[in-house]
């Protein structure tokens, strides 16, 4: 391994820092610095890509993360003039948005670094990025501490360790989060809201140091790439959305069972209010009989300081990309109710049984899994937008074959034609096909 400064990648490139041969040429391998004409690069190079912890300086803008694939992916912050956020990021878009409950701290280590009037940002070779306020004679380093294993410590180091010591919190590479005393970096006991805040030096009410959320923040547990049935309990709009809460149930034999009242493990969504079409298939949803399976990879995940709700000290709300803004002022209590959610007659759930259409189809459920996936997986949706509409080309197309046989598990209904379903039939396939929204 060698060092190399201003080599030429190609035309307005060039890299200084680490290198490593390939036996033709010097690679970028190693902590360095990439140098584009409109941004740069500083972070760990792997085989000439930036891949492992960096920081991406747009000048307007700058990302500090893990590098992956050509985005930020995992715990990072985004950083622009007036504007901070903090969280999980996918392809470098905030995933799971934990900025006003870190937003405090981003505010205490901006203010320390102004008065320094020092650079904020500093990368070392010893892979990890410091943001924050630097270390001076009577000061430790106070701010965030991004780790070339992905993990992530805010908070003040003690004056002259070379280590990670001090008290932080502690966002670690499992998604978890500890306010602990650490030694090198090792947790050395937890500690509480008081002990934190006085460490740091900073004023934060209790209230918003609540990071034990009911929830995990793993990505790949965080109902992402998950199929999760729901039913929706209420719905209404506010001036810029419309919003549904819904709870997660699951399917026993044919009865779907789901909590019919909101209650602290209640989800919400939110969507647009501007779009007629969506609007109606939100009403479909929140009006019908079925349960809902969103595809929770089209959300965004925001928390929000919000007390008002019972046993719930912080508001989550699922975000679908289409409304997604992080400039945008959210109002999640100013409901004009234009439509509600379908009564409940069972306290405990849906029956799925009896007079239910879905109920002539065996395994519905299954059979919804297995469309979503070959529509994801087979690249279908470069043909179909929308699984809905992947579905209704194989029930509704020119050359259907056998859809309805493999649908309700029946010979009979091969190469038929939705118009010449028995009634019954036809209705269980509209109600199938419900199960499947345009959002």
């Amino acid at each position: 391994m060698k060092e190399v400064k201003g080599m030429v990648i190609s035309d307005g490139v060039t890299y200084t820092g680490e290198v490593m041969s390939d036996g033709y040429q010097d690679v970028p391998h190693g902590m360095g610095m990439m140098k584009y004409t409109d941004h740069n690069e500083l972070g760990r190079f792997q085989d000439g890509e930036l891949n492992g912890v960096a920081y991406i300086n747009y000048h307007e803008y700058m990302y500090v993360g893990m590098a992956k694939d050509g985005g930020i992916n995992g715990w990072g912050l985004k950083a622009e003039r007036g504007g901070f956020t903090f969280g999980i990021f996918e392809d470098s878009k905030i995933k799971v948005n934990l900025t006003p409950l870190a937003g405090i701290l981003w505010s205490k280590a901006m203010e320390e670094a102004g008065n320094f009037n020092r650079s904020a940002t500093y990368v070392r070779k010893n892979g990890e990025i410091f943001v924050g306020a630097p270390q001076y004679m009577l000061y430790g380093e106070f701010g965030f501490h991004f780790l070339g294993n992905g993990e992530v410590f805010v908070g003040r180091k003690e004056f002259d360790e070379k280590g990670l010591t001090g008290k932080f919190l502690h966002f670690d590479s499992e998604y978890n989060i500890t306010k602990g005393e650490y030694k090198d970096g090792e947790l050395v006991r937890e500690i509480d809201d008081s002990e934190f805040v006085s460490a740091c030096e900073v004023f934060v009410n209790h209230k918003y140091m609540d990071f034990d959320i009911n929830m995990n923040y793993n990505p790949d547990n965080f109902l992402f790439g998950e199929k999760k049935l729901l039913h929706v309990v209420e719905a209404g709009k506010t001036p810029t959305n419309i919003i549904l809460k819904a709870n997660i149930g699951r399917v026993i034999g044919n009865k779907f069972e789901c909590p019919g009242w909101i209650n602290e493990d209640t989800v919400w969504f939110m969507f647009p209010n501007d779009d007629e079409y969506l609007e109606d298939r939100l009403m479909d949803i929140a009006n019908g009989d079925n349960p809902w399976m969103p595809d929770f990879s089209e959300y965004s995940v925001e928390f929000y300081n919000d007390f008002r709700e019972a046993n719930n000290d912080h508001q989550v709300v699922y975000k679908h990309i289409s409304c997604y803004d992080e400039d945008a002022d959210y109002e999640l209590d100013v409901f004009d109710y234009e439509f509600s959610a379908g009564d409940d007659e069972e306290a405990d759930g849906y029956s799925m049984n009896g007079g239910n259409a879905l109920a002539l189809i065996p395994n519905f459920s299954y059979k919804q899994s297995q469309l979503s996936d070959q529509w994801r997986n087979n690249g279908w949706y470069y043909t179909y937008p929308s699984i809905r509409d992947y579905v209704e080309s194989l029930a509704e197309g020119d050359d259907v074959e056998n859809f309805f046989g493999w649908l309700f598990d029946d010979a009979r209904f091969n190469n038929k034609t939705i118009w010449s379903l028995p009634m019954e039939y036809e209705e269980a396939y509209h109600k199938f096909l419900n199960l499947f929204p345009d959002l």
